[in-house]
């Protein structure tokens, strides 16, 4: 059995905990970090995608909204038709949005969609086109609104895990303080009494 009241054995053990402790506080500090770079492409992906939409959005309501800002019950199949989605914008929503914005994206693309059918029929009646126009309008602005919530939510604090990685930096320094001011202590002897 090793001998305990030996100073160098308190020495060697303190120094291998430190060891230890600095190996898992650097592979803890990488991982967040090679996790915090991943978040942040994937968060600039996804801004970009979200910009894309809330102007895809805008054009719409444009095009269903006349000059004065009224309901366009004059809009044609083929100005519906020309503000239609993209496939490659409709497959980077599938990639990178929320169930949310995936989910409004949707409705405001399927009242567009009755808005294209209820012009394209013989003869629609204007209270047919003002439910179309008014349902695809209202849908495009719950779409933007529900971008302008997804936005929102990434300007609060920051994840739980984030903040944990913080708090396991400030306990490891403390340590490491505590540890050195013990070491100095113990290096400079008993002190003297007053």
């Amino acid at each position: 059995m090793a001998d305990t009241s030996n100073p160098a054995v308190w020495s060697l053990a303190g120094s291998a905990l430190t060891g230890v402790v600095t190996l898992v506080g650097i592979g803890l500090t990488q991982r967040g970090s090679s996790a915090r770079d991943l978040s942040q492409r994937a968060w600039e992906k996804r801004a970009d995608l979200y910009l894309d939409l809330v102007q895809w959005s805008m054009r719409a309501r444009d095009a269903v909204h006349g000059p004065d800002n009224s309901l366009n019950l004059t809009i044609s199949v083929a100005e519906v038709e020309a503000i239609d989605m993209a496939t490659e914008m409709f497959a980077r929503v599938q990639a990178f949005a929320s169930d949310r914005v995936r989910n409004a994206m949707g409705a405001a693309r399927a009242a567009l969609f009755m808005l294209k059918v209820t012009i394209a029929e013989p003869d629609p009646t204007d209270d047919d086109l003002l439910e179309a126009t008014s349902n695809a309008s209202s849908r495009l602005h719950a779409l933007t609104t529900t971008i302008r919530s997804e936005l929102a939510k990434y300007t609060r604090k920051p994840p739980i895990r984030e903040r944990l990685q913080t708090l396991g930096w400030r306990l490891h320094r403390r340590w490491l303080r505590w540890r050195n001011r013990r070491r100095a202590r113990r290096l400079r002897g008993p002190s003297a009494p007053n």
